[in-house]
């Protein structure tokens, strides 16, 4: 379906990025410590919320919000 894979950091490397001026690549939200509500995942608890997917970096749930709009 999609030719990308999503790329998931270890908790130190999210943590990492989390302390950076980097933001989500889809909502240019800065990507900090928080519980975050995953649909058909569920809730990350705490974790910083940060993938790598198309050589940016974004909120899981940001990917597949994105995915879903191509969809459409």
């Amino acid at each position: 379906m999609y030719k990308y894979k999503v790329q998931q950091f270890t908790e130190d490397e999210a943590d990492t990025i989390g302390d950076t001026d980097e933001v989500c690549h889809f909502c240019s939200e800065p990507f900090k410590e928080c519980d975050t509500l995953i649909p058909c995942i569920g809730v990350i608890v705490g974790e910083t919320d940060v993938v790598r997917y198309i050589d940016k970096y974004w909120h899981y749930g940001c990917v597949a919000d994105w995915q879903k709009s191509q969809t459409l």
